[in-house]
């Protein structure tokens, strides 16, 4: 004989839990400015008050060997950075309501003024810390190309193409420099979380 054993289900609870969910997620789309890319790196957000996590240095280096091998991917849904502004301090203009699928579809975040002494960001403390990692790569990489440059213009006598190609390992090293710190990312209104203690 199969002896049966029901678990009593306190529906009561459950709609709570289920409303609670749902008025918690109605705050989050009240604080939502919208979406925006900017330079990760220059912006040197605050981590901790959103998300208090540890920053894991193996976390890191998976992170900066995912990068090496596949590639900074800045604007993937998953990967976009939750960042808590006054929304006063962001031009109108510089956000869309919608993510977009690629750098060309996110603006590029301007300040009304200066920019705000404090960014928060609600996560993204390992993608920092990679990124910077990278960074510091990419710069080392760079400073050999220069001096290889150098000596390929000082030799005697100069092959130009010699000068040529290290003229573009150079200057491909210091486009990914310049766009290296790029990401998109969603805006949230610190206003708004702040009185309502929401978590984005």
């Amino acid at each position: 004989m199969i002896d049966f054993h029901y678990q009593l289900v306190d529906l009561e609870a459950l709609r709570d839990a289920d409303k609670k969910v749902q008025e918690e997620q109605s705050l989050v789309q009240t604080a939502l400015i919208g979406y925006a890319k900017a330079d990760f790196l220059k912006m040197a957000p605050t981590f901790g008050t959103w998300n208090d996590r540890v920053v894991v240095q193996s976390e890191v280096k998976k992170l900066l060997a995912s990068m090496q091998a596949e590639g900074v991917q800045r604007y993937v849904a998953r990967n976009l950075i939750p960042i808590v502004v006054h929304k006063e301090s962001i031009a109108a203009d510089s956000v869309k309501q919608e993510p977009g699928l690629g750098g060309d579809e996110f603006p590029l975040l301007r300040w009304n003024g200066d920019a705000p002494l404090k960014i928060h960001a609600a996560g993204g403390q390992h993608r920092f810390e990679a990124l910077s990692l990278l960074r510091a790569q990419y710069t080392a990489v760079a400073k050999r190309q220069r001096l290889e440059l150098t000596k390929a213009k000082e030799a005697k006598p100069v092959n130009e193409d010699t000068v040529k190609s290290a003229e573009r390992g150079l200057a491909q090293t210091t486009e990914i420099l310049e766009g290296l710190g790029m990401w998109g990312f969603i805006i949230y209104d610190y206003g708004a979380c702040y009185l309502t203690h929401i978590s984005v």
